[in-house]
Formats: structure tokens, C-alpha cells, sequence
């Protein structure tokens, strides 16, 4: 994905996964949990 789209979307991006982490996961994790899983995802999207 080119920087210019990528940085335009990341917002939405970052909302849209916390929402589905949210709503796939366990609701009640902690946000160092939250944080990992959002990591594990941008580098996956990075590739």
C-alpha cells in the first residue's frame, strides 16, 4: 500500500479494528492485550 493511502486511512483503520477486536474477540481484555493484537495486525497489513 503506497504512504499516502495508508496514512489517509489509518484512522479508520485503527476504529475499525478496535471495533472488531471488540466485538471478536473478548470485550474485557486489557489494553495491553488491545495493543498487542493492533500491532500483530499493522504488521500483517504492512507485508
Amino acid at each position: 500500500m503506497k504512504n499516502g493511502k495508508a496514512k489517509m486511512d489509518v484512522t479508520a483503520y485503527f476504529e475499525n479494528t478496535v471495533s472488531e477486536f471488540k466485538g471478536s474477540y473478548n470485550p474485557n481484555l486489557n489494553l495491553p492485550e488491545m495493543i498487542e493484537f493492533i500491532i500483530n495486525h499493522i504488521s500483517a497489513w504492512n507485508k
